[in-house]
């Protein structure tokens, strides 16, 4: 028995490596595509610009980012103590992760196009992925504190719920096209939360080893 729950440690720590690589080529991506793009049009969120100038760019970094959200959920349901806010926590980050698709499959496309849905489909997904983002750390940070494994990360966890959403809600205070350091500091913040997780998951099977160590 205890071969197999060191084997499944060891399989949530590569996969939370590869989260973290997943992360960081998101980032990667998306800040070449805001390079590229010198101005925002007139009404239109920071995303949903890029997404229309460089919709392969984009579509892959929302795509990495879907796929790190929705692996570092399984991770974290294995790693963090089963507390009555753990189930919610990882089924928002997993709600997150669809929203993202949401976004890389619907593309903006071209202004003014209002014949199709796409361009709604594409916005819903954008305000579902703030919103679920910004829940996630808001619910399962707290449960952090619980966990001897990850009692380490409870100040981190409560920093990257504050930066989560405190950045959404300053974002939504301001209209479209006004608003992107806003949209920057909150995609950086729920990032950062997503690789707070993955770290928290290495850590705990470091903890874990270090552990069975001084009981032997």
């Amino acid at each position: 028995m205890s071969y197999l729950i060191e084997k499944r440690r060891r399989t949530a720590a590569r996969v939370s490596v590869f989260c973290i690589l997943l992360l960081l080529a998101a980032a990667d991506l998306l800040f070449v595509a805001r390079v590229r793009v010198k101005s925002l049009a007139s009404g239109s969120y920071l995303l949903t610009e890029l997404s229309r100038v460089h919709e392969s760019l984009v579509a892959s970094a929302l795509g990495c980012w879907a796929v790190a959200a929705v692996l570092i959920s399984l991770c974290v349901e294995r790693a963090l103590q089963p507390t009555a806010w753990v189930p919610l926590g990882v089924l928002l980050m997993r709600l997150q992760a669809v929203s993202l698709t949401l976004m890389a499959v619907f593309p903006p496309g071209l202004a003014g196009d209002g014949a199709s849905l796409a361009p709604t489909l594409h916005q819903i997904g954008f305000y579902s992925a703030l919103f679920f983002g910004a829940a996630c750390p808001l619910v399962l940070a707290p449960s952090f504190r619980w966990d001897p494994e990850w009692t380490a990360l409870t100040w981190p966890g409560r920093l990257a719920t504050l930066l989560a959403v405190g950045t959404v809600l300053g974002l939504m205070l301001f209209p479209p096209g006004a608003g992107a350091f806003w949209e920057v500091s909150a995609v950086a913040a729920l990032i950062f939360w997503l690789l707070l997780c993955a770290f928290g998951v290495l850590r705990s099977v470091r903890w874990g080893a270090r552990s069975r160590r001084r009981a032997e």
